[in-house]
């Protein structure tokens, strides 16, 4: 028998690892990992509140974020919670598990490095080795790389350091009980690399044994990413299938995270404070959309917003065949500034099962038949053969020729508009996804411009693309409605001459042939 009642106590005791001054969050997520649920003792604490996002967690979730300040025993606390789960997980038959005679599950410590999944391999070691009590579990001497333990049922399981691997391949062929992804925030995304966190995820998630969890674990960094993703689409949400713990490093380390250090850190580097006090993730250098910008573009419910015969809306589309998606999206603007996407949408082929162009362009002219749209704007891929396809099924499709220059000019016209707040997106994880791996990159020449990052899926940020062929236009420099006023009406006038007769207007050559003009004069054209 385990001689600790409970999680809290291993962590807490001088018998088990030792922590005698945790702190209220320290020990609630001590219970959501023993059995996702948090005693009253402790959720009456403001801190412990904040940490879960103000919502309390109701049950035990297999994976678990938790996203923390520097210096808050979070790896120790990870690494308790291994020894915990090695002995107390449920190996009977009645669990379901069929367990052959030899066989020993693993709990695995994964890391960028091996020396960062050794630091919680040594409070492990530690504990183990410093414990009258622990001592007992452990099965011959630890080795550098990993340690045995018996659990109460005679089982050896083993506490292993692993490093990470294509497809992740070091975490197969045995049962696990625990993985622990140490520094998760700064693993490589999608975009960065084979070896990557989502493939080790998805290598391990249905060889986790029941009541055995998959732990991410760091401080926030860069506002992209797996672990980005999943805080992005789960904090805050209720019945959320990850239970996200996001801790101030002063509510979980007072005595490191003191008033005057917290001060002084903040004058200092205020994003290094963002990140490892505050637990907050900041932008990469280079990514195009901040997480406030983000945060403002995207509307919180519909996904879908209905016709209304009073407003005028537009359509394009990113086409796409195996694996890259083809998406499609509508917006409505009463002003050429503000825009709305009120529907959008995706089709996913493979390279078994590619995308049939008609039947997706069928779908398309159904979907803008209903906004009374005629025309949808595409990029240049496969264009002739799309034309015609939508002449076929009543849609027509006007081509964009992307250049390297109009590309830029288009997505900065559309962030020129995000950061007024002059856009509105659905909540749609894909589409916030693709304009977070947007980035801009300064150039030799000292000009801006705009990556499509393609990330391992597929995706080069498809959904981005199409809105910016619709957003991208008609960007004044004027908030003053009335000055936006004169100039379209000044547009409209010269629409009427050849680039030619305007050239030689300009240049006061020839004077205006008022016949085109319907507006009247104003002040400053008298002299013409």
């Amino acid at each position: 028998m385990l001689p600790f009642e409970s999680l809290e106590e291993l962590l807490t005791s001088e018998f088990g690892f030792g922590l005698k001054t945790a702190t209220p969050v320290q020990r609630a997520v001590c219970w959501i990992i023993q059995n996702g649920t948090i005693p009253d003792r402790l959720w009456d604490s403001l801190h412990v509140q904040q940490s879960f996002g103000g919502i309390r967690p109701e049950k035990f979730q297999p994976e678990i974020l938790l996203l923390c300040g520097i210096r808050s025993a979070k790896t120790l606390i990870c690494a308790a919670a291994c020894v915990w789960l090695a002995l107390t997980v449920n190996l009977t038959a009645a669990s379901g598990l069929s367990m052959r005679k030899g066989e020993r599950p693993a709990v695995f410590f994964v890391s960028r490095n091996m020396e960062n999944a050794r630091e919680a391999m040594n409070y492990v070691v530690g504990a183990l080795q410093g414990s009258f009590f622990l001592r007992g579990f452990m099965v011959g001497k630890p080795k550098a790389d990993s340690v045995v333990l018996q659990h109460p049922s005679g089982t050896h399981i083993v506490i292993r350091v692993v490093a990470m691997s294509t497809t992740g391949v070091t975490l197969v062929s045995r049962w696990c009980v625990s993985v622990l992804f140490d520094e998760a925030p700064r693993m490589a995304s999608e975009d960065e690399g084979k070896v990557n966190l989502k493939e080790q995820v998805q290598a391990v998630r249905a060889r986790v044994l029941k009541g055995g969890v998959i732990f991410f674990v760091g401080s926030p960094y860069g506002a992209k990413g797996y672990v980005y993703d999943l805080f992005s689409r789960h904090w805050q949400k209720p019945g959320a299938p990850v239970t996200i713990v996001r801790a101030r490093g002063s509510h979980m380390n007072p005595v490191y995270w003191n008033p005057a250090f917290c001060a002084e850190l903040q004058a200092r580097d205020q994003d290094t404070f963002r990140t490892d006090e505050m637990a907050e993730f900041r932008d990469p250098e280079e990514q195009l959309y901040s997480v406030i910008t983000l945060e403002q573009m995207f509307r919180r419910r519909e996904l879908v917003i209905p016709y209304d015969p009073e407003k005028r809306y537009a359509a394009a589309m990113d086409p796409g065949e195996s694996n890259n998606a083809w998406t499609f999206g509508i917006v409505e603007t009463p002003d050429n500034r503000r825009f709305t996407c009120v529907y959008a949408c995706e089709w996913r082929g493979s390279k078994t099962e590619p995308l049939s162009p008609k039947r997706v362009l069928t779908e398309v002219a159904a979907i803008c038949a209903g906004y009374r749209v005629e025309t949808v704007l595409s990029d240049q891929f496969m264009a002739s053969a799309l034309v015609d396809i939508g002449r076929d099924v009543g849609i027509g499709i006007s081509p964009v020729k992307w250049t390297g220059e109009n590309k830029t000019k288009f997505h900065l016209a559309m962030h020129a508009r995000a950061l007024e707040g002059q856009l509105d997106l659905p909540p749609i994880p894909e589409m916030r996804q693709d304009f977070i791996y947007l980035k801009r990159r300064l150039m030799t020449s000292g000009d801006a411009r705009i990556l499509l990052t393609e990330t391992a899926d597929g995706r080069h940020c498809d959904y981005a693309s199409l809105l910016a062929a619709l957003c991208g236009f008609y960007l004044d420099a004027y908030a003053d409605p009335a000055e936006a006023a004169r100039l379209e009406a000044e547009r409209k006038r010269k629409r009427a001459f050849t680039d030619e007769e305007l050239e030689e207007i300009e240049a006061g050559l020839v004077p205006r042939d008022w016949a085109y003009d319907d507006e009247p004069l104003t002040a400053e054209e008298s002299w013409l």
